[in-house]
């Protein structure tokens, strides 16, 4: 007589979740209402447990995760309950973290960029394969379900041979804290960095060349060194080009568009509303405004990165990008990108 077989649920992947800011929220959410985990620690600054704690509440984890200070990161990173961390702080202390994280030999989920070096960002990745553990990037909008889609279209030639990329990525304005967007590498490595690993998703490309071009049409970008305002086009190899659109200005909500276009025809990606509802008199046609909130706009993408990622850790799949090859050349191209701003030169990749 066969045993039963022990479902991955039986045994969840005990989770460390570094930086509740929001994020680190939406990520806990969908670790709490996710099989797969059990969030042991909630881990932030000293001056956010009361924070913390109150999140703790609302989800009833009262007695199953703590809340820990990032003064204590090495304490929970020696717990044997803790099988993954999720790196969810601002990018300048994930290279820290991960460090700790794979010396550890815990899995990981990080937060765009990896880190703001290239080279660090490989010998990550590096030491994750050699070690036999996940480094995961999550890039977000490989898992939303439009782009899915399109991706899947390209890969069985559906629209040809591919001739132009159009991605269209504004926010609106105060989305986030100046202290925030002082610290977050420029539009390129916070922003531009989801269209870059877009391109990279959809087209299995190496491109040649980029150039990038941007403004600041408010002063506090420039006291920052900054645009909020950016266009950065790429040329492949095959005469592909992609054209990346950015802005931090939207006085219309999330402004998030794809078009590929082909040889054989092209693939829209329009923005979702909240609401299938038009109207229609003798006035016009009008429809509901685009999301003004980036977590509902992308909630099913959000949510199921963090599945993806569990199943990588059980073996129930291979996560995406498992190399980091995507990951490296978005940073990369993020990089290219400053430095053709800056000169104002072709930068070749």
């Amino acid at each position: 007589m066969h045993g039963l077989m022990e479902h991955p649920s039986d045994n969840p992947v005990g989770v460390a979740l570094f930086g509740v800011g929001r994020m680190g929220q939406v990520h806990v959410k969908h670790l709490v209402e996710h099989l797969l985990a059990d969030i042991v620690y909630l881990v932030d600054a000293p001056g956010e447990k009361d924070r913390v704690q109150r999140l703790i509440w609302t989800y009833h984890l009262m007695g199953k995760t703590q809340y820990a200070s990032i003064e204590d990161a090495d304490r929970v990173m020696a717990d044997d309950r803790v099988k993954a961390v999720f790196v969810c702080t601002p990018t300048e202390h994930h290279e820290l973290l991960i460090e700790k994280a794979l010396h550890a030999g815990k899995h990981v989920f990080t937060e765009k960029p990896v880190t703001f070096s290239v080279d660090k960002a490989r010998q990550f990745y590096q030491e994750a394969s050699a070690r036999g553990i996940i480094l995961f990037c999550a890039f977000n909008r490989r898992h939303d379900p439009g782009v899915k889609k399109i991706k899947k279209s390209v890969s069985n030639g559906e629209v040809g041979n591919l001739l132009m990329i159009k991605i269209c990525n504004r926010d609106p304005p105060s989305v986030c804290s100046g202290a925030y967007l002082a610290k977050s590498g420029d539009i390129f490595h916070d922003s531009t960095v989801h269209g870059f690993d877009m391109v990279s998703f959809l087209t299995n490309e190496m491109p040649q060349s980029l150039v990038a071009f941007g403004h600041a049409h408010e002063a506090f970008y420039t006291e920052i060194d900054d645009v909020d305002s950016a266009a950065v086009m790429l040329k492949f190899p095959s005469g592909l080009m992609a054209i990346l659109e950015n802005s931090r200005k939207s006085a219309y909500g999330y402004d998030q568009r794809l078009e590929v276009a082909g040889t054989k025809g092209v693939l829209i990606l329009e923005n979702p509303v909240p609401y299938q509802v038009q109207s229609r008199t003798l006035d016009g046609t009008t429809e509901e405004p685009t999301h003004v909130d980036i977590v509902k706009r992308y909630h099913e993408s959000y949510k199921a990165e963090v599945g993806h990622f569990l199943e990588g850790v059980v073996g129930l799949r291979t996560c995406e990008d498992p190399d980091g090859s995507g990951a490296i050349l978005a940073l990369r191209l993020a990089d290219l990108s400053t430095q053709s701003l800056k000169s104002g030169q072709v930068m070749t990749v």
